[in-house]
């Protein structure tokens, strides 16, 4: 893999990092399922209630719409964009 992320070619790099990318997200995506309880983060996430809750609206453009207005509106404080 070492060999493949440092060659010369942009082209093989940006595919091996996507690969590796792909495969992290997978397994970690894996194990929460595998492990966490369903529903562990309900109601805990403080922009699940800014985009109005577990209620969703009646067609999926309204539902993105929202959303889309969510993340336009909504900026981290300092604290949390530094890191």
């Amino acid at each position: 893999m070492h060999a493949l992320l440092t060659h010369r070619s942009v082209w093989v790099r940006f595919g091996a990092l996507w690969v590796l990318a792909a495969a992290v997200c997978l397994v970690a995506w894996s194990l929460g399922y595998a492990v966490l309880p369903e529903g562990v983060l309900r109601g805990r996430i403080p922009t699940q209630a800014l985009a109005g809750g577990a209620e969703s609206l009646p067609t999926p453009l309204a539902e993105w719409a929202r959303i889309f207005g969510l993340n336009c509106c909504w900026r981290p404080s300092a604290s949390q964009a530094s890191g």
